[in-house]
């Protein structure tokens, strides 16, 4: 492993959440360090974001809140349960209101990074009914692409 010396060990003890590096010496000489991982912070899950983004959306003509909610959509990207954030949701995570959400959501759109689809629930016999949205980020992935380019 990275950063140790040749005759140590690391053992991750799951019960404890903690990693235990121990020396290779005669069992009664171990030397025990204890690295504790707070897995409390990780424990509700994190998002990746490309550092090609988090580097360059002020010259791409965005603000930090368009920034926070393609970060918001990237959470639900990979998520198995409820994978299609409502604009509340999104507004509660961004802690704005729902119509600064959704005006950010329209600018995206305009600048061509996002691409809203809505989402309908269909019962026989009755009208469909509007549940939800899809967010598509093939534009904010393209133009990411062509800034890694130059």
């Amino acid at each position: 492993m990275q950063g140790l010396k040749k005759k140590q060990r690391m053992e991750y003890l799951p019960e404890r959440k903690m990693y235990r590096i121990t020396e290779g010496k005669a069992k009664e000489e171990q030397l025990h360090i204890t690295v504790t991982m707070e897995d409390v912070l990780l424990d509700g899950g994190f998002t990746m974001v490309p550092n090609l983004l988090i580097e360059n959306y002020k010259t791409m003509g965005m603000e930090d809140r368009h920034l926070i909610l393609i970060i918001c959509l990237m959470k639900y990207a990979h998520v198995k349960k409820r994978p299609y954030p409502s604009q509340k949701t999104i507004a509660d995570i961004m802690q704005k209101d729902e119509r600064t959400t959704r005006r950010t959501i329209q600018e995206l759109k305009e600048m061509g990074y996002i691409a809203v689809f809505k989402r309908y629930y269909y019962q026989e016999g009755t009208n469909p009914r509007r549940i939800s949205n899809v967010y598509s980020m093939k534009g904010l992935i393209k133009k990411l692409y062509e800034l890694k380019e130059n």
